[in-house]
């Protein structure tokens, strides 16, 4: 007899953890105990398993094939463990609240939906012990009936759109009622065959939550003609057998309407968390470490629930923010004060200026660099660039015209964010430079340089500059340089966008890194937080993790997101404004 220990070291509760270990207790034949254990941020599962060598092995065996991997999830563990302690007992864990897990079915059930069944709506109201995914049907989806599910593959098939369960569906071009490039990937096994998906991707779009994850498409697509497009998995019963019987009339992905239960997701740091969180959820945090028990911030209010509990909810008309880099630090290490010594923070969001900064060890803030505002219009921008350098600018301007047009057209001040001092702004300067794009947005021009940046193979890219100056808020970087260097490498003949994407990219990890270095020095930093939705970019955040990630232990918050409930939640650690009245009694 021999006893095992496996742990599964989690980033936040997991209900559907909790339902599965409890229907695994109550149902195996060998000796185990199970437990839970939920501080300061971290969630273990443990399960002790007692039997002899072969009974051990069917066990690992099945948890291999049945426990699906969760976003929240680290890095499993297993030891052997001579005497049993106080971490598990032979007892079910309790159950918690699925906020926003919303598992539509699980390896228990997934058998059920191989098939259409003539009674699709008893099929899809199934209970399993496991998932309870009959819970997560909408009461439209429930009532489809078999020859309603055919007509839908037959109308897309087709060409055309259809309706099922409140969510639209399209084959070829998306309806003009959906809300973004989201796709649903009807065959798992042909991504690759579309899409640009590494394998970490892959076992994300897998994953127990089944999320939003941006992908580009491979180069000259017949139909994937956009820079990126936002995908997941079938996530429900019904989309089960939907995307089956898709797949097997010859389409491999249909265009979908956006779930807003469901978060895009990213990798950071090694973490998959969400871009912007969409919906309200709660938080688990010590009411202790807060200033404040109500705060709104930018899209966001965090205010105390109850027990070291925080309710996060979405606001209809935005909040003031001051100092979002300060805020995401504060967000991300759930701390304030004192306790944020030789820490920094990175943010390349939109709710404030991209910037690096730092705190020593009395937690004395030190701004390293803040990118200072660019011209809004292209007009400026074209004109900034010709008084700096006039005939680098006239050369460009003779043999690349399309590019410069594209520069002089462009308005950094529109979109969804009218910020110019983002790194958003930056790169869409660069896109226009590399020829990626007409007439679009900045946020469309910054996805194409991403993207060709995705489609570049290799690790060997020209150095683009990004030479530090003196603004009038300290240095920021010299963007014309930047675009100079660029433009010197087109005038020098280099026709690779999707490689000089890739420079710009890589080029900035680079600096970046450098620049961390010297405020280390400074400093002294021992960790360095990573906040901002322009992080939504897998080159980027690749490129940053491997070279910020050797010197220096890199921090996120995946509980939260990267620019909107972080800040929030950031903004509960400053302390109060203190009122007029009150100022006027404190003074001497």
């Amino acid at each position: 007899m021999k006893t095992l220990r496996f742990y599964f070291p989690c980033h936040r509760p997991v209900p559907f953890y909790h339902s599965y270990f409890n229907q695994l207790l109550a149902t195996a034949e060998l000796d185990l105990a199970i437990g839970y254990h939920n501080a300061s941020g971290q969630t273990h599962y443990l399960l002790d398993a007692s039997g002899s060598q072969a009974q051990l092995e069917q066990l690992a065996d099945l948890l291999a094939r049945e426990l699906p991997v969760s976003l929240a999830l680290g890095k499993p563990g297993l030891e052997l463990i001579e005497t049993p302690d106080s971490l598990t007992a032979a007892l079910p864990i309790p159950l918690i609240e699925d906020e926003g897990e919303n598992v539509g079915f699980c390896s228990h059930c997934l058998p059920w939906f191989s098939q259409v069944q003539e009674d699709l709506p008893r099929q899809l109201s199934l209970s399993c012990p496991c998932c309870h995914g009959e819970q997560q049907l909408t009461p439209g989806a429930q009532a489809i009936t078999a020859d309603e599910l055919a007509t839908a593959v037959a109308v897309l098939a087709d060409g055309k759109s259809a309706v099922l369960g409140g969510v639209t569906y399209a084959y070829r071009a998306a309806p003009p009622n959906v809300d973004g490039p989201n796709l649903l990937i009807c065959d798992p096994k042909v991504l690759t065959k579309h899409l640009l998906a590494d394998a970490e991707q892959q076992l994300a779009l897998s994953a127990l939550e089944k999320p939003w994850v941006r992908l580009t498409p491979l180069p000259g697509h017949e139909l994937l003609n956009l820079h990126w497009y936002r995908c997941r998995f079938a996530a429900s019963r019904l989309e089960l057998l939907l995307t089956a019987a898709l797949a097997r009339a010859g389409m491999d992905w249909v265009h979908v309407s956006q779930d807003g239960a469901r978060d895009e997701v990213c990798q950071l740091a090694g973490t998959w968390m969400p871009v912007q969180r969409s919906q309200s959820f709660k938080l688990t945090l010590s009411e202790s470490l807060i200033a404040q028990t109500e705060s709104d911030t930018g899209a966001w209010r965090a205010r105390s629930c109850g027990p070291e509990q925080l309710l996060l909810e979405p606001l209809t008309h935005g909040a003031e923010i001051k100092d979002a880099s300060r805020l995401a630090l504060q967000g991300t290490l759930l701390t304030r004060g004192k306790a944020l010594a030789n820490s920094a923070v990175l943010y390349l969001g939109h709710q404030g200026p991209m910037q690096l900064q730092g705190y020593d060890a009395q937690a004395e803030q030190q701004v390293f660099l803040s990118l200072s505002p660019l011209p809004a219009t292209g007009l400026q921008l074209y004109q900034a660039l010709l008084s700096g350098a006039p005939e680098l600018i006239q050369k460009f301007r003779e043999q690349f015209p399309y590019e410069c047009l594209a520069l002089s057209e462009l308005n950094l001040s529109n979109g969804t964010s009218p910020r110019t001092d983002s790194l958003q702004s930056l790169l869409a300067t660069a896109a226009c430079v590399l020829g990626l794009g007409y007439r679009q947005s900045k946020q469309q021009l910054a996805a194409a340089l991403a993207a060709s940046a995705s489609h570049h193979r290799g690790h060997n890219a020209p150095r683009v500059d990004f030479p530090l100056v003196w603004g009038s808020e300290g240095r920021t970087i010299d963007w014309r340089r930047m675009l100079g260097t660029l433009i010197s490498f087109r005038l020098a003949g280099d026709k690779d966008s999707c490689r000089l994407a890739f420079g710009v990219l890589d080029s900035l990890a680079d600096y970046l890194a450098n620049w961390v270095e010297h405020l280390d020095q400074q400093l002294g930093i021992e960790q360095l937080v990573l906040a901002g939705q322009d992080l939504n970019n897998p080159v980027l955040a690749q490129r940053l993790t491997l070279r910020l990630g050797k010197n220096v232990r890199l921090r996120v918050n995946p509980a939260l997101d990267l620019d909107g409930s972080l800040l929030a939640v950031g903004a509960l650690f400053d302390r109060p404004a203190r009122r007029l009245g009150q100022q006027r009694e404190s003074a001497p």
